[in-house]
């Protein structure tokens, strides 16, 4: 078994050192500005407030010795797909919850914190089958029949709620029902107070979409926002703290939710536009640059990968993962593994 320490001792802090030359395989490599350098070198100040670093995963993950070592360095854990509509009640007023139940067990015994992901999504495979037929009015109150029932039976046992998933970039249903969103937070709230209520949106790191989601979760009652980046962009450190700093100015806290940086060598773009290749260099920098930010924000209270491993991977992209297929570590693994080990030490 690879034991925390030994892992730590066989990475020996070669991955975590700053490196401000960004070699993404160009013959001119992409360098930081003095300002990106400035925010990089901050996370050596202590937090006031521990970062959860969380982890994506489903059954299947645990079905894997290695994958349950990996796991092993993670504090948290968000169930993909286990507890989104579709997968819970696939029938009408028929729940099942095995698959929901196996999870929290596990995270239980292993003493990991839970994020529900997700009451509400609009997307094609958010939507029960049975539901997209329905009436309005029935949508409506399958919907909310749906949070409550999940906020009753895990009541005390989720540290955060992605009470509406996506609800901008692919709002699906909830268009057509302004006013569910609202509902499903009074639900949740009233059901279970202590949990921390969010909106998980994509393509917000410095875009015109993240005053949109702002006003959003403004609207709808929610405590902060969760932030995805699965795109093949790379993001510079001041267009992260730049979204970070406006989050925090508009009175919400921030969850880096879904992290999904690639290796696959295909073409990696800026700001600036096109910029080399998603090499497995480029996504250790990627992961490492995010996450020392977010380690050196106190408004950033999770960071999550959601690609653990090659083998279980949602996207269609190969080699996402922080393991490749053959269960080794990609040098992101260990960069993302050896920072927060050291943050916690700190």
């Amino acid at each position: 078994m690879l034991t925390r320490r030994g892992f730590l001792g066989l990475a020996g802090g070669t991955f975590a050192r700053i490196v401000f030359n960004r070699d993404f395989s160009r013959r001119q490599p992409l360098m930081l500005s003095p300002r990106d350098r400035v925010l990089l070198m901050r996370t050596a100040r202590k937090r006031k407030t521990p970062l959860l670093l969380g982890v994506s995963c489903a059954n299947a993950h645990w079905s894997y010795p290695a994958l349950v070592d990996a796991m092993e360095f993670f504090d948290a854990i968000t169930p993909g797909v286990d507890f989104k509509w579709a997968s819970v009640e696939r029938e009408r007023g028929v729940y099942d919850w095995s698959r929901c139940d196996a999870l929290m067990n596990i995270a239980k015994a292993r003493g990991k914190r839970v994020r529900m992901h997700t009451t509400l999504w609009g997307y094609s495979n958010g939507l029960p089958e049975w539901a997209a037929e329905l009436p309005d009015a029935d949508l409506r109150t399958a919907a909310r029949a749906f949070v409550r029932a999940v906020a009753t039976r895990y009541r005390g046992q989720f540290y955060c709620y992605d009470v509406v998933n996506e609800p901008l970039s692919s709002a699906g249903f909830l268009t057509r029902f302004p006013g569910l969103a609202p509902d499903a937070v009074k639900i949740i709230r009233h059901i279970d107070p202590g949990a921390r209520l969010m909106v998980n949106e994509q393509c917000c790191w410095d875009t015109p979409l993240l005053d949109r989601i702002i006003h959003y979760a403004h609207g709808i009652g929610a405590d902060g926002l969760g932030l995805q980046a699965h795109d093949d962009r790379y993001y510079y450190p001041y267009e992260i703290q730049r979204t970070l700093d406006r989050c925090r100015q508009a009175g919400l806290v921030v969850d880096i939710s879904e992290v999904t940086r690639s290796a696959d060598d295909s073409a990696l773009t800026t700001r600036r536009g096109a910029y080399g290749r998603w090499t497995e260099r480029a996504q250790s920098n990627a992961y490492g640059d995010m996450l020392r930010i977010a380690l050196a924000d106190d408004n950033v209270l999770s960071y999550t990968v959601w690609t653990l491993w090659d083998g279980l991977c949602w996207d269609k992209r190969p080699a996402t993962g922080l393991l490749r297929e053959d269960f080794s570590a990609r040098p992101s693994f260990r960069t993302v593994v050896d920072l927060a080990a050291r943050a916690r030490r700190a």
